[in-house]
């Protein structure tokens, strides 16, 4: 409920008229990166190996990132360059246009959802 009162807060300026959210799920996306002159999101799958550190065994991580790019070559060179800090290696397996259009980042200035 907290998602959808934000959401709701977020669009009343930008949409005139009523409007419908018709659902909010969970994404396994864990990390965003914004380009200005992209106009489109897109998916990013980035996997790598891990040690477990319980039983020691080695085991391939998958994560998802969203970047904003006009090409999925672009969006490929723009994760790529963004995790050039990583020290381990890593494969970016594959990138894909997202139907995401927008996205809203989360404001932890506000105390309370009203406050936004």
């Amino acid at each position: 409920t907290e998602a959808e009162t934000r959401i709701y807060k977020e669009l009343e300026n930008q949409i005139s008229g009523e409007f419908l959210i018709k659902g909010i799920t969970k994404s396994n996306v864990t990390e965003v990166y914004p380009y200005e002159d992209g106009d489109k999101w897109h998916k990013v799958k980035l996997s790598y190996m891990d040690v477990d550190p319980e039983s020691g065994k080695e085991k391939k991580v998958t994560s998802y990132m969203l970047v904003t790019a006009n090409t999925p070559k672009e969006a490929y060179e723009r994760a790529e360059s963004e995790l050039k800090e990583m020290v381990i290696p890593f494969g970016l397996p594959s990138v894909s246009e997202s139907p995401i259009v927008d996205v809203f980042f989360y404001n932890a200035d506000a105390s309370s959802v009203g406050e936004n």
